[in-house]
């Protein structure tokens, strides 16, 4: 149940929060200044092992809504994720938009956080030898990394797992200045 209402809550904002993040910037010359939110590409999201389920859609939906397509590497517990897929697969979403690795972490983590075409590393645990990995592999190419220490019961705390925070570490804000005739 909580799963279905967190997909709800993130399909309300997908045409909200561009308008939300994004802003015309006041400019003392003759320039007009827009502030908005762009998508940061690949994203390469290690998804927590508990709530399966609960998890990959906190962790991978706002990546979505905010244009992104997501690399996700699961641990332990597949089978609520790959069931899920199965609905993914007949839903309208393009093919290859959501890419599911299962795998164990140390054998294939190194690979994701290196990997030159991921922008952004997200990560939500307290692991610390994973969080060194990727920290050095995100270095190679200077990518983004979105870190976050959660427990079980803050999955299904929608304060802390539910917002427009989720989606905003998922896009990058562009300013655009357009010249302007005085």
């Amino acid at each position: 149940q909580k799963s279905i209402d967190r997909l709800i809550h993130y399909a309300g904002w997908t045409d909200k929060y561009a308008h939300i993040l994004g802003t015309v910037n006041t400019v003392a010359s003759s320039f007009i200044n827009y502030s908005v939110p762009e998508y940061v590409g690949v994203v390469g999201s290690i998804i927590s092992d508990t709530p399966p389920l609960l998890s990959f859609i906190t962790q991978v939906i706002p990546a979505i809504v905010a244009g992104n397509t997501v690399v996700a590497l699961l641990n332990k517990n597949p089978l609520p994720v790959l069931t899920f897929a199965e609905v993914l697969v007949a839903s309208d979403l393009p093919p290859g938009v959501i890419n599911i690795i299962t795998q164990y972490e140390n054998e294939i983590v190194d690979h994701l956080v290196k990997h030159m075409d991921v922008n952004l590393i997200d990560y939500v645990g307290n692991n610390q030898e994973l969080i060194e990995k990727i920290i050095e592999g995100a270095s190679l190419n200077v990518k983004r990394i979105k870190i976050k220490d959660m427990k079980y019961q803050d999955f299904y705390d929608d304060e802390k797992s539910e917002g427009l925070y989720w989606i905003e570490k998922f896009v990058e804000i562009k300013t655009v200045w357009i010249p302007q005739s005085i």
